[in-house]
């Protein structure tokens, strides 16, 4: 085994590990700025009785789905009580990891793939969130 090219995809994994992280990290923050908008409009609705569902004058239900799975993932998927700063080390992880193999393919690819991927992850966790408020454990 070369160790030249063990090193070479050792560094482009890194690479493109810090770059899913800081890709990560940027959009967390956005989302969570997002989200405690639409906690604080919550609590508006709340006490000034406007609405009886805080969906019809707040964000609708899919998009608050849709924020929180972005920033929080699976473990907010699970358990919509969770701590957030628990979901956000590891979604942090997961992009990472996707960061690092997505570097490992050619550079448009690479691209695409974590794009497509990161947004699949996504919407699979917003979905599973909204259908396991119906199951009970």
């Amino acid at each position: 085994m070369d160790t030249t090219s063990t090193s070479k995809e050792l560094r482009k994994f890194l690479l493109g590990a810090i770059l899913g992280a800081s890709f990560f990290l940027v959009l967390a923050g956005v989302v969570e700025i997002a989200i405690s908008r639409e906690e604080q409009c919550y609590r508006e609705n709340q006490r000034m009785r406007l609405a009886v569902n805080n969906y019809d004058v707040c964000l609708p239900q899919w998009e608050s789905y849709f924020l929180r799975s972005t920033s929080r993932g699976i473990v907010w998927t699970l358990n919509h009580d969770a701590p957030a700063p628990l979901g956000w080390v590891v979604m942090l992880f997961f992009y990472s990891v996707l960061g690092g193999f997505c570097a490992q393919i050619s550079r448009n690819w690479g691209i695409v793939t974590f794009f497509a991927v990161g947004l699949g992850a996504v919407a699979i966790f917003s979905g599973m969130g909204y259908f396991l408020e119906f199951i009970v454990f």
